[in-house]
């Protein structure tokens, strides 16, 4: 994922607080249409300005279980590979 922001400057608060908020949102609407990967990349960006946003945090784990999940539910490979 491409970092937005860094054109801005990275100690106000106030646009680390804005970008947060938009790259969770993002984050939120790549997880709505699936994108669970894409919507990881996103929430671990809105934690790289906010690394204590709620939202964040608690989408992140959500993503992260479902991950899981997802990965304990794949058959395992065959022995032709």
């Amino acid at each position: 994922m491409k970092f937005r922001g860094y054109g801005h400057d990275q100690s106000n608060a106030q646009v680390r607080d804005l970008l947060a908020e938009r790259t969770l949102q993002h984050a939120q609407q790549l997880n709505k249409l699936g994108r669970r990967d894409e919507a990881l990349a996103a929430v671990n960006q809105s934690l790289f300005w906010d690394p204590e946003r709620r939202g964040a945090v608690d989408l992140r784990q959500s993503l992260l279980r479902k991950r899981a999940r997802s990965r304990a539910s794949e058959p395992e490979p065959g022995p032709e590979g």
